[in-house]
């Protein structure tokens, strides 16, 4: 029974060393690839606070951060308002690119870690005109906080500190700050609606009320999730700028006008123009320039009548039937078929 008990013991403890063995094969650095230390600056004339334009392309997609006065703007969205922190965080990293490791001199592995021109994120640094610093963004490193780079006309694969698939995205859209209004929606505590008709609301110790008081009394519920529609109010895209284009998306005069105010006394105000042809509603916030195109399900829910309120109903979206068989409806002058759609 003893000698059982022993061979046991050394088969557990040969299954341990295997598996050790195992590991420390898979974590060993691969034999094409070194961990030194770069010897002085990645990029010499890098000064993050000096940073004035950022630069990044792949492919179709391109997006160029700039420092306008004071203020980060992105180019490609009409020169919107880009998110700060999201700006801070890339400006964060960039301070800590003189301090990398050399992971890699082969170029048969550079597709490995996205450093290709094809595979990677070109990025461009500029201090007004003048570029100081030229690399390609690969993928993320083995930990989130770690990333690759290689710099234009350099062998070398780069380990540098941050996320650099997520801090280098070359899509505009990411840039900018979609909420539309940094506010919570107990705070709201007057609401002026006009659009197919025209109503008022004011909350008083909790309780919602129409302005002025009349017979009729709103839905408390009703009144709390549209508060909460104004709090969650974001859009997807920057269409564009000036009176011209707010024209065109139906915003001069506007089809709807949202006014709220705050209880600490602070306006707001949100107009809903036309629908546009990808299903959005193009939308504009607190008298901007700007023509947003908002989400489709949230604009229809902000465009809320008395009557809705009244009854607690959220706002119907039409509903498309399909004609009956054989049926053929033409635009006048055109032979072309065209579905019924009936309003519901």
């Amino acid at each position: 029974m003893g000698n059982f008990k022993t061979t046991y013991r050394l088969l557990a403890v040969l299954a341990v060393l295997v598996v050790l063995i195992g590991l420390s094969h898979l974590l060993e650095p691969r034999k094409d690839t070194s961990s030194s230390q770069v010897a002085g600056a990645i990029f010499p004339g890098l000064v993050a606070d000096e940073v004035t334009r950022i630069e990044m392309k792949k492919g179709d997609m391109a997006t160029t951060l700039e420092l306008v006065g004071s203020e980060w703007r992105v180019k490609e969205q009409s020169s919107y308002p880009a998110d700060i922190k999201r700006v801070e965080s890339l400006l964060g990293a960039l301070r800590r690119y003189n301090d990398a490791s050399i992971y890699s001199d082969k170029k048969e592995i550079y597709k490995d870690f996205s450093v290709t021109e094809e595979t990677g994120v070109l990025v461009g640094i500029f201090a007004g005109d003048k570029k100081i610093a030229d690399f390609i963004a690969g993928k993320t490193g083995f930990t989130p906080s770690l990333g690759y780079i290689r710099k234009v006309g350099d062998g070398r694969v780069l380990e540098v500190y941050g996320n650099t698939a997520q801090m280098y995205n070359p899509r505009p859209a990411v840039w900018v700050k979609t909420i539309m209004f940094e506010i919570k929606p107990d705070d709201i505590a007057k609401v002026k609606v006009r659009g197919t008709d025209e109503f008022a609301l004011k909350r008083e110790d909790n309780k919602w009320s129409f302005d002025p008081d009349g017979p009729e009394t709103p839905n408390d519920r009703m009144c709390g999730q549209y508060a909460y529609y104004l709090s969650a109010a974001s859009f997807k895209d920057v269409v564009g700028t000036g009176p011209e284009k707010l024209a065109e998306a139906g915003l001069v005069p506007p089809e709807w006008t949202i006014e709220f105010t705050m209880a600490s006394g602070i306006g707001h105000k949100l107009e809903l123009g036309r629908k546009a042809e990808n299903g959005n509603y193009f939308a504009r916030a607190d008298g901007a320039d700007y023509v947003l195109s908002m989400p489709a399900q949230l604009a229809e829910l902000l465009r809320a009548t008395r009557t809705s309120i009244i009854t607690g109903t959220e706002p119907t979206k039409p509903k498309a039937e399909k004609a009956p068989h054989g049926t053929k409806y033409t635009v006048e002058g055109k032979g072309e078929p065209l579905p019924i759609v009936k309003i519901v």
